[in-house]
């Protein structure tokens, strides 16, 4: 089945966002209240045939990754792991992100309560997106679990043959569950302990760098202009 794994992945890649979009753009059409609707059966029968399909699709990633595993191949647990971290990052980005958000502003809106009672019509808000926090987690950790899974496989062939200590393992397990500190942390697990993805490296530097120096820059043409 290795040898089809290319296919396998972009396909994955493909349905998780073509799934992504189907959903919200529905939740648009309920929110919106428009006149034109995707019938409901629609929506249903979509939404088992991407259950079926991603129950399949990893079924055979965890198949290879338990033989990449047993034949200790690196190569093929550390570039499937960073196929997925790169095209998966915009949905791990908001799927962790707003988690942190929405428990910050939980936070805030107590404090506000307290202080200013008149803040407590915001209350079914505020329940509303706690009740979709569970949700929205579930779903990402859905999603990433071919790279969750990857790391795991990485970490313990490193474990294995380069002497790595279970603490340093530990953090590292700690590390990855971090929106973008993963994505370093693997790199800098890829560089030091295999010698691979020194070029990788490089480029997600630069293209870090210039988004820094790209955001910067709009921030101070948008100061100097007003």
């Amino acid at each position: 089945m290795k040898k089809f794994q290319p296919v396998l992945d972009i396909f994955y890649i493909i349905l998780i966002y073509a799934w992504l979009c189907f959903n919200i753009i529905v939740l648009h059409q309920i929110l919106s209240e428009s006149d034109v609707s995707i019938p409901t059966v629609i929506v249903v029968v979509n939404n088992i045939l991407f259950i079926v399909v991603y129950v399949i699709l990893i079924r055979v990633q965890i198949i290879n990754i338990l033989e990449a595993i047993k034949t200790e191949d690196i190569d093929y647990c550390l570039n499937n792991y960073f196929f997925y971290k790169y095209t998966l990052m915009p949905i791990m980005l908001i799927g962790r992100g707003l988690p942190v958000f929405i428990c910050l502003g939980g936070v805030g809106a107590f404090f506000l309560v307290v202080l200013i009672p008149f803040v407590i019509i915001t209350w079914p808000f505020i329940i509303g997106m706690w009740i979709l926090l569970p949700v929205l987690l579930v779903c990402t950790t859905v999603i990433e679990l071919p790279c969750f899974i990857l790391t795991i496989c990485i970490l313990d062939i490193t474990r294995k043959q380069k002497k790595m200590t279970f603490e340093r393992s530990s953090m590292h397990f700690i590390l990855q569950l971090i929106p973008i500190i993963d994505l370093i942390d693997g790199l800098h697990i890829s560089t030091k302990y295999w010698n691979k993805g020194r070029m990788l490296a490089r480029i997600t530097f630069i293209c870090i760098a210039v988004s820094i120096l790209i955001g910067i820059l709009i921030e101070l043409f948008f100061r100097f202009v007003k």
